[in-house]
C-alpha cells in the first residue's frame, strides 16, 4: 500500500509536469487544447482570475489531505524533485544521495511570503510574480526550454531534408528575449541550489502558494503520524523527508510543511509512520537534547537565554548573496535587452524618417479590458508569449515601468496582430486577457494610430508609397493630399475603423524612426 501511494503520486506529478511544459513549450494549439485547463487550476491564477470554485476546492482538498497541491499538481514542485535526484543519477555504481536532517521552520520568512501574496492579490502583482511557483516554472520553460526546443526540432527538419528520409515543417523559433533569459537564469540557479541541499526549502519558505496552504494542512484531517511503539530510532524516514519536517526527538512531523510525497512512509521499514487521520504522540520527548561541547547545562547569558538551548534551537542564518546577485541581475536586465533585444523591420527601410515617434502609451495584448486591471493581473507568465502566432507579443522591459518587468507587450517591429488570431486571449490563466471570439477579435480596439507627416515618405519626397493604406486590413487609413500647395500626399487615420492592429507601423517603410506608430488606448 505504501509503494503504491508513493508510485500513484509520482505518476500524477510527472503527467501534470510533462502536460504543462508541453503546453508551455510546443508551438501548436494541440497541447493546449488537451492541457489548457492545468494552467488554469493552478492556486495564483485562480486567485487572480476569482475562480472561487477552484479556489475552495483546494483548499478543502488540503484541508482533508495535506498538501497534495504541492506534490501533484505544482509544476515547480515536480522539478524540484528532479533536480534533487540529479546528484544520486550521476554515479552508477555508488549512488550519492545527500542525507537530509530536521530544521526548524523559519517562520519570518514565511509570514513574509504570505504579505507578498496579500500585496499581489490587492494589486502589486509584479513582486508577487517574482516567487509565485507557476510563473517561475512558466518563464523558465518559455525563455529557456522552447527556444532550445525550437532549435532542435529545426535541426531535426534540417537532417530529414538532407537525408530525404522524412519531412517536417520548419518553426519560428522568435526572437529571444535577453530580459527574460537573465531573470530566468538567476532564478533557475537559486531553485536548483536550494532543491540540492535543502530539497523542498522554497515550498515551505519562500513560496506564497505554500505558506498559504501549509496554513491550512497544519489542520489536515490526514497527515503523517508516527507510531512511538513501533520506531526503532533508524532516522530513515528523516534522511529521506524532502521537505526536513520530521523531528525525531519529538516524534512529530511538521503537518504545515509536509508536502505528503510518501517518500518517508516507503522509507520506514518497522511501520512506525503512517498516512492517517489518527493522532499518536509522546507527551514526553523521547530522546532528550543533549548539552553541546564547551557548555554547561544552565548556564544563563547576560541576555536570560540558556546558552545550551541557544546553540541547539539557534536558526542558521539565512543565504542573502544569491537574493542580492538576482536583484542587480533582474535591475541590470532591462538596460541589456534594449540594447541587444532590438530587430529591424523585415521590409527595405528608406532613409526618411528622422523624427523620433515613440507611442504615447504602449500598446496591451487584444483582450485587455482596462490598463490597470491588465497589470493588476497578470503574472508575466510568457504563456500567450509562447503561442503568439506572429510573434508581436514579447517580455516587457520598461515600456509599462520598471515594476512591471516581463508583463507582455505589443512590439509591431517585428510583426503585426493577426486579425483573424485569438489565441493569446484563450489561454490567460488569471483573466488579465479576456477571452474574445474571432468576430470580437476584428472589432477590438488595441489602440490608434498616429502619423508624423515630417517622417512620412509620400509626404517628404513626394514618393508614392501608400504601403500603410494597402496593408490596413480594416479600411482605416486613406492617402489624402497633404495640401493644396504640393501633390504630395500622407496617410490620414479614420478613428471610428482603426483598430490598432499594427499592421501600418509594421509596413511603414521610414528609418530609423517609423512615420506612424499605435498609441495604446487602455
Amino acid at each position: 500500500m505504501n509503494r503504491l501511494l508513493r508510485y500513484t503520486r509520482i505518476t500524477v506529478e510527472a503527467i501534470c509536469a510533462l502536460l504543462l511544459t508541453a503546453l508551455l513549450v510546443d508551438y501548436s494549439m494541440g497541447t493546449a487544447r488537451i492541457a489548457g485547463w492545468l494552467a488554469r487550476i493552478q492556486f495564483l491564477p485562480a486567485c487572480l482570475s476569482m475562480s472561487f470554485g477552484i479556489i475552495a476546492f483546494w483548499l478543502g482538498f488540503t484541508l482533508i489531505f495535506g498538501r497534495v497541491y504541492c506534490s501533484t499538481a505544482c509544476p515547480l514542485g515536480a522539478f524540484q524533485d528532479l533536480i534533487a535526484r540529479m546528484p544520486s543519477l550521476s554515479r552508477r555504481k555508488k549512488p550519492f544521495r545527500l542525507r537530509r536532517n530536521y530544521t526548524p521552520p523559519q517562520t519570518a520568512v514565511r509570514y513574509a511570503a504570505l504579505a507578498i501574496l496579500a500585496a499581489g492579490l490587492m494589486g502589486a502583482t509584479f513582486i508577487l510574480s517574482y516567487i509565485e511557483p507557476y510563473t517561475v516554472y512558466s518563464r523558465i520553460s518559455v525563455y529557456l526550454l522552447k527556444p532550445a526546443y525550437g532549435s532542435a526540432e529545426n535541426l531535426i527538419a534540417d537532417l530529414g531534408e538532407f537525408t530525404g528520409l522524412w519531412t517536417i515543417a520548419l518553426v519560428n523559433v522568435g526572437v529571444i528575449s535577453v530580459t527574460g533569459i537573465i531573470i530566468s537564469v538567476a532564478t533557475l540557479a537559486i531553485i536548483a541550489a536550494t532543491s540540492i541541499r535543502h530539497g523542498r526549502w522554497f515550498c515551505n519558505t519562500a513560496c506564497p502558494t505554500g505558506a498559504a496552504l501549509g496554513i491550512v494542512s497544519r489542520y489536515s484531517i490526514f497527515h503523517m503520524d508516527i507510531d512511538t511503539d513501533k520506531c526503532v530510532q533508524c532516522r530513515k524516514c528523516v534522511r529521506v523527508c524532502k521537505a526536513e519536517c520530521i523531528s525525531m526527538p519529538d516524534h512529530v512531523v511538521d503537518t504545515s510543511r509536509c508536502v505528503v510525497c510518501f517518500n518517508c512512509v516507503n522509507a520506514c521499514d518497522s511501520g512506525a509512520i503512517t498516512y492517517t487521520s489518527k493522532r499518536k504522540q509522546l507527551s514526553i520527548p523521547m530522546m532528550q537534547r543533549i548539552i553541546p561541547v564547551g557548555s554547561r547545562q544552565g548556564e544563563v547569558s547576560a541576555q536570560g537565554i540558556d546558552t545550551a538551548t541557544k546553540a541547539v534551537t539557534a536558526a542558521r542564518p539565512m543565504d542573502r548573496r544569491k537574493f542580492l546577485t538576482a536583484g542587480i541581475v533582474a535591475a541590470a536586465s532591462p538596460l541589456l535587452a534594449r540594447a541587444t533585444d532590438k530587430t529591424s523591420a523585415r521590409i527595405e527601410p528608406l532613409e526618411t524618417g528622422s523624427v523620433p515617434l515613440v507611442p504615447a502609451r504602449y500598446v496591451t495584448p487584444p483582450g485587455t479590458k482596462s490598463r490597470n486591471e491588465f497589470l493588476q493581473k497578470c503574472t508575466g507568465c510568457g504563456l500567450c508569449i509562447s503561442h503568439c502566432t506572429s510573434q508581436v507579443l514579447r517580455p516587457s522591459s520598461g515600456q509599462y515601468s520598471y515594476r512591471h518587468l516581463m508583463v507582455p507587450v505589443m512590439d509591431f517591429s517585428r510583426n503585426w496582430c493577426y486579425y483573424d488570431c485569438n489565441r493569446c486571449t484563450t489561454l490567460c490563466p488569471t483573466d488579465a486577457l479576456h477571452p474574445l471570439t474571432r468576430d470580437e477579435k476584428r472589432r477590438f480596439v488595441n489602440g490608434l494610430a498616429r502619423v508624423d507627416a515630417a517622417n512620412c515618405i509620400s509626404a517628404v519626397e513626394g514618393t508614392p508609397c501608400g504601403a500603410c493604406a494597402r496593408r490596413c486590413p480594416a479600411g482605416a487609413i486613406a492617402m489624402r493630399p497633404l495640401n493644396d500647395t504640393t501633390p504630395n500626399v500622407m496617410p490620414v487615420i479614420d478613428p471610428s475603423k482603426c483598430i490598432g492592429c499594427g499592421a501600418c507601423e509594421y509596413i511603414c517603410p521610414a528609418a530609423p524612426f517609423k512615420a506612424i506608430v499605435i498609441n495604446g488606448n487602455h
